[in-house]
Order: structure tokens, then sequence, then C-alpha cells
């Protein structure tokens, strides 16, 4: 804190490299404390947006990482008419997710864990040191019957071996209630990105592996993407 009042004072003082060179000098001292980091900036930008100078003056010295929300298709059951995303297009989706959270530098990641796309989002964050907030619509044992399948059991036990799901219900609700609660469990996720996106005074980003065409029923990521365009 010593470190960045110093880099505050030089703001005011409109010395923008010295400001820089201060708030590098602070963030090396805790490079962890991203809600510090965040908090830092936001005061910096007030301040120089008060004095007639660009917000983002200084933010390049004050790093915080991107904040993303997922959605994707499931990988198609055999002999799924017409294909949508087929097991052979799994290893190229993998990499396009990879690339793309490298290139957007996403450390915050909040997504399900069904086969396919999430499950392919979670492994590529956690795999680069990345935070991943992972939601389940209702209880794991049920949720790997309806959504993961015997093919892709190991990834998912991967991956709930590293994180502590949120859980929507504790029941699973009847077949016919179930495309409300993929929605629901969509939504909360979304909401929870876009307000850890807020607090660190962030824009969340949304990452959709999608044909483009509507969805078989409610619930699924037509639908998501759909309420992250309104939100």
């Amino acid at each position: 804190w010593k470190l960045a009042t110093i880099g505050d004072a030089n703001v005011i003082l409109g010395n923008l490299p010295e400001a820089r060179r201060w708030y590098d000098r602070a963030v090396v001292k805790a490079p962890m404390a991203v809600a510090d980091i965040a908090r830092i900036r936001q005061e910096a930008r007030f301040k120089l947006q008060a004095m007639g100078l660009p917000a983002d003056s200084v933010d390049a010295a004050l790093p915080v990482p991107r904040i993303a929300a997922f959605t994707g298709h499931m990988v198609d059951s055999p002999g799924r008419v017409p294909e949508r995303f087929p097991e052979r297009k799994v290893s190229a989706v993998s990499d396009a997710i990879d690339a793309w959270l490298t290139r957007r530098q996403v450390a915050f990641g909040f997504a399900s864990a069904a086969r396919g796309g999430d499950l392919l989002f979670l492994k590529g964050l956690l795999e680069r040191g990345g935070d991943a907030r992972c939601y389940l619509p209702f209880p794991r044992t049920t949720f790997r019957e309806t959504s993961v399948g015997d093919a892709w059991s190991g990834r998912f036990d991967q991956i709930m071996a590293k994180v502590s799901p949120n859980l929507m219900a504790r029941n699973a609700p009847a077949e016919d209630a179930r495309p409300d609660a993929y929605l629901a469990c969509s939504l909360r996720l979304q909401e929870d990105a876009i307000a850890f996106a807020k607090s660190l005074d962030e824009e969340p980003i949304l990452l959709a592996v999608w044909n483009g065409q509507p969805g078989d029923g409610r619930g699924g990521t037509a639908d998501a993407i759909k309420e992250w365009q309104r939100s």
C-alpha cells in the first residue's frame, strides 16, 4: 500500500511514467492480491478521469486478470442426427479454447461441467493456473448420468477433484423440469461472473462453443447466449 500510495501521488502530480513505476513495484510485492490491485486501479482511473487524462493511462502497470463465463454444446450422443458436436471435433475445440484463454489472459472462469465444452473449458483454465468456479444444476450423481456419460466420466472426476462445485438444487427435478434447471444454472453462473467482474472494475466476457443454431429445447447454449446478451 505504501508503494501504491506513492504511485497515486505521482498520478496527481501528472507524472505518469513515475506512477507506473511505483505501481509496478506494488504489484510485484503482492501479485495475487487481485482485489487490491483492482481497487488501486479503480482509484487511479477516477483520478485520471477527474484530471481530464485517459482513464486507462496506468492500467498496464496494474494488471487485473480477465473473467469469463462459459456456455457450450455437449459432445453428441452416439448416432445423433444431425451432428452438432461430434467426438472427432473434440481435439480441435479443446485447442481453440486453450488458445482463447491464453489470448484473452483469462484467470477466473465460471462454467458447468457437462461433457464437451464445459469440461474442456474447465480443464484449459485449470491447466494454466486459473481459478475455476463450477456450477451443477442438481446433485453430481444425477448430473453424471444426464450430462456426462461413461466416456467422459474420467475427465469429469478429474475436474471434480480440483473444484468445489456450487450445487443449485439438492434434489434432481423430474425429467420434464430439467431444461429449466439447466437454464437456471446457466443464469446463476453468468450472474456470478458479472458480479465478480464488477467487483474488480472489469468487463466479463462469454465464451461459447455453439453451432449458431437454435437449441433442441429450452435451457441449452442458445438460450444461455440470449440471456447473456440481454443482461
